[in-house]
């Protein structure tokens, strides 16, 4: 498990598209340039403080959040390197498991789809490493999306994903 400094700089490196050294000044920047990088931010400070028991500093973020176009509850677990280009209309519940350098455009939507569980207990979608979700798309219910996976612009997803597929469709299916 990385730490918040680590996730902070490698979110950076993912909105910059550099590999360059990061620094803080760089960070406070991005902050103020790019609406998806603020969310991601306090998405990751919320977070920490949800993890360490301050309901209240979390419940601040949320607002904060939602204040920016977007409602990336701090509940939901988000790797590494994590890119919201166009936060706007992205919703994210909080039991989503996010693995590292996943990219989500505007619109999306991962949650769960009610009553239904997997054997583990899991309720929300979990979603693999170097994962792109397209544009309006939706991923209900208690999912498990592979690693590489692309998910095409208003797909709706329902089953699961296996590594490296590209899904489209209303409901989505490998192509």
């Amino acid at each position: 498990m990385m730490s918040l400094k680590d996730d902070i700089f490698a979110d950076y490196q993912a909105f910059a598209r550099c590999k360059t050294k990061t620094n803080w000044p760089r960070v406070i920047l991005m902050t103020v340039r790019s609406l998806g990088f603020r969310v991601v931010l306090l998405h990751r400070i919320g977070h920490w403080h949800r993890r360490r028991r301050r309901r209240l500093i979390a419940g601040v973020c949320d607002r904060l959040i939602w204040s920016c176009g977007a409602d990336l509850n701090t509940g939901a677990e988000i790797g590494a390197g994590f890119r919201l280009p166009h936060p706007i209309g992205v919703v994210v519940g909080s039991g989503v498991k996010i693995g590292q350098r996943v990219r989500i455009l505007q619109g999306a939507t991962l949650g769960g789809e009610g009553g239904k569980a997997r054997e583990d207990g899991q309720t929300q979608p979990s979603v693999g490493d170097d994962v792109i979700i397209g544009a309006g798309a939706a991923l209900l219910g208690p999912i498990r999306v592979g690693n590489r996976v692309k998910i095409g612009a208003n797909a709706v997803v329902v089953d699961d994903v296996p590594e490296g597929a590209t899904v489209v469709g209303v409901p989505g299916r490998p192509v």
